[in-house]
């Protein structure tokens, strides 16, 4: 088989029928080949690059010739057929063929699928072959399915442009003359009179806005030189000064001898869609803010609580547990709330990666402590292994890596009824860090290989009875396979009905140091920021109380306030180091209120204002820093992150984890 030609792209159905062929007779080379007039080509190969093959060169098509539908060659050295063929005396060295011919429906042969080897084989069972005459057929049928979606493709095309052409304003340009004729709806859109207004192309490239007058005159051009159809969008000034946005598509018109000689186009203002557009992605975003806000609020206060809860001494070990349990579930939590509102994002790529040291095992265990009761009611085992050789602690953004496997974990533990689920933690030293591969396996009922690819697409569960019998939107998989790939790694599955199934992501990840103990508490040498005195400023009283405790934890003095109005007046009466600042209150806004200190006399208005918000997409960050503010610290609080930024802003010296660490005597 001649191999010196590109391969050309195939569907994955062929794929996958080639790689069943090659399964199936245990081949390292699969076909699925189809037959024009003057050679042999293919859909698909395994083993080999595809290329082009002469008609006298091609077992798949001797077959068809002799009227074959089935066809063996056990070893082409010893058939007289095929012995001089160049793929049996040259490089490739064919020995065994076994194809089934498949058909258009029109009945007429037109290729066939084969499993070959460079060895020959004894003759196959009569099971491989009826598995080869039907993976034969499947192709037939996939290759009629690819006919009629072109078919339906076209004609959807048609309708679509017979759609968009009713109603519509159309134009026409003589080339020779550069005379225009426009249809009263164009005329209406340019806000002119046809009965005292007679366009000319010069004419009509002035209504256009000055900065798009170019764009349109390189349209018009490239039409011409081309002959290819065209369309454009483009700021309209219309007669009385009023901008609008217009669609026109256009295609040349040619006369007799095949010149150039008109374009006709049609014309549409699609003004009102855009505004609607710009609003609809407005309210969108308006209504992703509100449900941050309203989400990110009351989380502030269990991650917060949970936090001073699991740093009190008097706790038991299981009610330390307990604390660990909210803390972990909460921060899960929080990280599914983050990806469903950022959802858009995430399809935009626009998703930043937070990397941080995390203990890898300690990452698993907190992730499976969540499922464990899930599993427990079921009676399944659950369990964890680290590899041999894995580093104790990486660099990545913990909360996305955990909410993948705590996907592939609740998935786990949906879909098994008996045995048991484990996570294996390995990978491999590479350069830059480590290539770590997560991979969770169930005992579960399992899903059907040609099933696979699509679980990891939106919306798609292994089938609808899925979606009755275990719920689900189908989400948590496309999700995940983002978030990977965003890391620059990889997700797949393994499965077989009946027997389980393995979900499994890899990435590269920096290893760090390992993650010790808590420093000694005594802050050494390290400036004291006790007694700095913080003005807190938020409508919600359980997010005052646990800021303030977090504050008070550090050494500082806290005032408070219920809202942006009464910090104002607090501020003005002066004495504070710093203010910590909500965004979202009744009344006086954080922003507002920020404005208005920065107005007041010289030293007041110096002071820092940190928001301290669940408002935290970077539009609602810039907007914070245009009204005055210094830095931003969102919500959930992160203790180490406030810490981090009071003591950036009031001692530029100040040991950030000895702040952390130090407690009031």
């Amino acid at each position: 088989m001649d191999t010196t030609r590109p391969a050309q792209k195939t569907s994955s159905g062929f794929d996958r029928v080639a790689r069943m062929v090659a399964r199936t007779f245990g081949t390292p080379m699969a076909v699925v080949t189809r037959i024009d007039e003057s050679a042999q080509g293919f859909f698909a190969c395994v083993g080999l690059e595809a290329g082009s093959v002469p008609l006298e060169e091609s077992f798949c098509n001797r077959a068809i010739v002799e009227g074959l539908d089935l066809m063996v060659v056990e070893d082409a050295t010893r058939d007289p057929r095929f012995a001089d063929y160049a793929s049996v005396t040259g490089g490739m060295k064919v020995r065994f063929y076994a194809g089934a011919v498949f058909r258009d429906r029109a009945g007429r042969a037109i290729g066939a699928v084969a499993a070959v080897d460079t060895r020959p084989h004894d003759t196959p069972s009569a099971e491989q072959l009826e598995t080869l005459a039907d993976l034969a057929a499947l192709s037939g049928e996939l290759l009629e399915e690819a006919r009629l979606r072109r078919e339906k493709k076209a004609r959807l095309q048609l309708l679509e442009m017979a759609e968009q052409i009713a109603g519509l304003g159309h134009w026409r340009v003589d080339l020779k003359s550069q005379a225009v004729s426009w249809s009263d709806e164009v005329y209406r859109i340019h806000g002119v009179d046809p009965e005292t207004f007679d366009p000319n192309l010069g004419g009509a490239i002035d209504f256009y806005h000055p900065d798009d007058r170019a764009a349109v005159e390189s349209f018009i051009q490239r039409i011409v030189e081309t002959g290819e159809p065209g369309e454009f969008q483009q700021r309209l000034i219309r007669a009385d000064g009023e901008e609008r946005r217009v669609i026109s598509r256009a295609m040349l018109q040619r006369d007799d001898e095949g010149a150039p000689a008109a374009l006709f186009g049609v014309f549409q203002d699609v003004t009102e869609r855009i505004r609607a557009q710009e609003a609809a992605a407005r309210a969108k975003d308006e209504f992703l803010s509100n449900m941050s806000h309203e989400l990110r609020t009351p989380l502030t206060s269990v991650i917060g609580f949970a936090g001073l809860l699991k740093a009190s001494d008097g706790l038991g070990e299981m009610e330390r547990r307990y604390a660990d349990r909210i803390s972990t579930a909460s921060e899960a939590l929080l990280s599914v709330i983050n990806d469903i509102l950022d959802y858009s994002k995430l399809e935009a790529g626009a998703v930043e990666m937070d990397p941080q040291p995390f203990d890898l095992e300690a990452w698993a265990q907190g992730a499976i402590g969540l499922v464990e009761s899930q599993c427990g009611k079921k009676g399944l085992a659950i369990s964890v292994e680290v590899a041999a050789g894995a580093p104790e602690a990486l660099i990545g953004d913990e909360g996305r890596l955990r909410q993948v496997l705590l996907n592939f974990l609740s998935n786990a533990c949906k879909f098994t009824a008996e045995g048991g689920v484990s996570v294996v933690l390995g990978g491999t030293p590479v350069a830059g860090g480590w290539r770590l591969r997560v991979a969770v396996t169930d005992t579960g009922v399992g899903i059907a290989e040609e099933r696979i690819d699509a679980l990891f697409e939106r919306f798609t569960q292994a089938d609808q009875s899925t979606t009755r019998t275990y719920g689900g939107t189908g989400l948590g998989l496309a999700i995940s396979r983002r978030l990977i790939e965003l890391m620059g790694g990889e997700i797949g599955a393994s499965s077989r009905p009946g027997e389980g199934s393995t979900f499994w992501f890899e990435v590269t990840l920096p290893m760090a140091g390992a993650i010790g103990a808590e420093a000694p508490q005594d802050g050494g040498d390290v400036q004291d920021l006790r007694g700095a005195r913080i003005l807190l400023v938020d409508d919600s009283a359980a997010n005052r109380d646990m800021v303030g405790a977090l504050l008070e934890n550090l050494g500082l003095q806290v005032e408070t306030a219920t809202d942006g109005a009464e910090g104002v007046e607090a501020l003005r009466r002066g004495g504070h180091d710093l203010v910590l600042m909500d965004v979202q209150m009744p009344g006086m806004d954080g922003l507002a209120a920020t404005r208005a200190i920065r107005a007041l006399d010289e030293a007041v208005a110096k002071t820092p204002i940190v928001a301290l918000t669940a408002n935290v997409q970077p539009e609602h960050v810039t907007r914070c820093r245009e009204a005055g503010m210094d830095d931003h610290v969102a919500k959930p609080v992160s203790p180490a992150a406030l810490a981090e930024t009071i003591a950036r802003h009031l001692r530029d010296e100040t040991s950030v984890t000895a702040c952390v660490r130090r407690r009031p005597a």
